[in-house]
């Protein structure tokens, strides 16, 4: 019989990556409102260095968990998250 602590302490976990996968959503879509934005101030260049991070992000997340033989999940919406962070960061 699996003691109270670690029988919580699984509910927490599975619970946390809900929070985390909403999270991730809510923060693309405030990045996505500034990369429109920026996208607007700078417009020829704006979109493409956005569309380039966001690429070599999730490329890099896809063939860093081919890599390690997919030991873990491939955080696509991480990625895309930090993606458009570079990118607004480099304008």
């Amino acid at each position: 019989m699996k003691s109270q602590s670690s029988r919580s302490y699984f509910l927490l976990g599975s619970t946390s990556k809900i929070h985390k996968n909403k999270l991730m959503t809510y923060t693309f879509v405030a990045l996505v409102i500034l990369a429109g934005v920026s996208a607007i101030a700078y417009w020829p260049t704006g979109p493409i260095i956005s569309l380039i991070a966001v690429a070599v992000t999730v490329v890099l997340d896809y063939l860093l968990s081919r890599a390690t033989k997919a030991l873990g999940p491939v955080n696509t919406m991480s990625a895309v998250v930090f993606g458009l962070i570079v990118a607004l960061f480099t304008l």
